[in-house]
């Protein structure tokens, strides 16, 4: 005889417990399989390339070849040039040879002939090299450091501009100079919004791979190896050195000045205006790590033109303030301090400088000339 089922209880019911469990488990497994081929795999792969590449980018035959052959100004976009810029400054720090590294912006990179300068140092003077980079503020000596203060550098000279003290990371450079753990250091993890500390970790990877960093000039050597454009460096400078001579006389008068949301006319005004800027910051801490590696800093303002004073970026900005500030802090952290009035004959000549940050290549000539007959017997 047949036991009827109590009430609720039906045939369905009787199934085992695990069941629905079992066909869960099923789905569970089938996603982890696909987030495995579609996310984790190309995700590793991608990681996997990023550092094979990094490795033969770093590789001194790579790392001399791009030097060498790196875009003359004005032929790609301002990020390739700031990156080939710093390239040149890594592929220096590399050499294992003593030199003293003359460090500044444009107004070095172009204002500078590192033979020149060496050979108004007298007998027995080491290499000098040029470090110029474009629109090099003073916060950013902290930051490249490690590609400055090398165990071959005997001595650091920076060359600073009127604009170079300003209070804010540089626009077009701060992705590419970059170093978080020293950026911390000057504007500490307290003072800084959200979105500041985002822009932080979005330039992490950056800071660990050179095909990140250096993306654009990366892609750019690689087409024109592609198609057969490569060629050597010509010259080293942003401008031909047989470009033809700038007028004798440049005007005086005062010109509109820029708003002040023009981060250089903005970079000029911080400079003279405050006292405790990131790039003052910046170079007491770079004095710091100087003194710290045991190698001899000098420390004097870069010539520029007298008419730039009147000029829409520089005008109203106090240059002599920034002059006596630097002087002050760099006596304080035991650099030495070379004055304007050494160079300032130089400044007067309208006809050397190519524009109102850049010497032509006669003013370079002579810049580097005097130069390196004040650095005789210093480092």
């Amino acid at each position: 005889m047949s036991v009827p089922p109590r009430a609720g209880f039906t045939l369905e019911s009787r199934q085992p417990p695990d069941v629905g469990i079992g066909m869960s488990g099923k789905r569970n497994s089938v996603q982890l399989k696909v987030l495995t081929r579609e996310i984790v795999a190309p995700t590793c792969i991608a990681i996997v390339v990023l550092v094979a590449l990094d490795v033969l980018l770093r590789s001194a035959p790579v790392v001399g070849f791009i030097d060498a052959n790196r875009p003359v100004y004005g032929e790609t976009s301002l990020a390739v040039h700031v990156q080939k810029q710093l390239w040149h400054v890594q592929s220096l720090a590399l050499r294992n040879e003593p030199r003293i590294a003359v460090v500044g912006s444009s107004s070095v990179a172009n204002g500078v002939d590192p033979e020149i300068v060496r050979k108004n140092m007298g007998q027995g003077a080491v290499a000098v090299e040029n470090l110029g980079m474009t629109g090099l503020l003073a916060y950013e000596l902290p930051l490249l450091s490690g590609l400055i203060l090398t165990p071959a550098t005997k001595a650091v000279v920076y060359l600073y501009n009127g604009f170079s003290f300003a209070d804010r990371f540089h626009p077009d450079a701060v992705d590419i100079r970059w170093d978080a753990a020293e950026a911390l250091r000057l504007k500490p993890l307290s003072d800084l919004e959200a979105r500041e500390v985002a822009r932080y970790l979005d330039r992490l990877p950056g800071e660990l791979l050179w095909s990140v960093r250096y993306r654009d000039l990366v892609r750019t050597m690689a087409l024109r190896l592609l198609t057969g454009t490569a060629r050597p460096l010509p010259y080293p400078w942003d401008f031909p050195p047989d470009a033809p001579p700038p007028p004798a006389h440049r005007p005086r008068q005062p010109r509109t000045p820029l708003p002040e949301t023009d981060w250089l006319r903005k970079a000029h005004l911080d400079s003279a205006d405050k006292e405790d800027t990131l790039g003052y910051r910046g170079l007491r801490r770079f004095c710091e790590q100087a003194r710290n590696a045991g190698i001899p800093l000098i420390v004097a303002p870069v010539v520029e033109p007298e008419f730039a004073m009147v000029g829409p970026y520089a005008q109203g900005a106090d240059r002599d303030t920034v002059d006596r500030r630097v002087k002050a802090l760099s006596e304080a952290c035991g650099a030495t301090f070379l004055h304007r009035d050494d160079f300032r004959d130089i400044e007067r000549q309208d006809g050397l400088f190519t524009d109102i940050v850049h010497l032509h290549a006669t003013g370079r000539a002579a810049y580097s000339a005097r130069l390196g007959a004040l650095l005789r017997g210093r480092p």
